[in-house]
């Protein structure tokens, strides 16, 4: 039989079973940073866990729903980042220009 913990699809992102999982073994007596590193995650987001599980049950821990003002903010600090390192490599390539004389054909 397939463990709960072995249910998550990314090293960070776990199912909400793998979670109730965790947080029962802990609530059940095993140590939190025993539980923690078999997960290899740190035992705040462990505790995070228990304290949601604690007040919401099993739902509590199901991946929330980002609203669309915070997706649009986070894509704009990636599309910052980016416009900032292709604004970099431009000045680059004009100090280099200018430096060795090297007229791009």
């Amino acid at each position: 039989m397939a463990h709960a913990f072995e249910n998550h699809t990314t090293p960070h992102r776990f199912s909400a079973e793998a979670k109730a999982a965790a947080v029962l073994k802990v609530l059940k007596g095993e140590p939190a940073r025993a539980v923690a590193d078999e997960l290899d995650v740190s035992e705040e987001r462990l505790a995070s866990w228990e304290h949601r599980f604690m007040r919401g049950g099993c739902h509590a821990l199901e991946p929330r729903k980002r609203s669309l003002a915070s997706r649009w903010r986070k894509a704009r600090g990636r599309m910052a980042l980016w416009l900032g390192l292709v604004v970099m490599l431009a000045a680059l390539v004009w100090l280099l220009t200018r430096l060795f004389a090297i007229h791009p054909e």
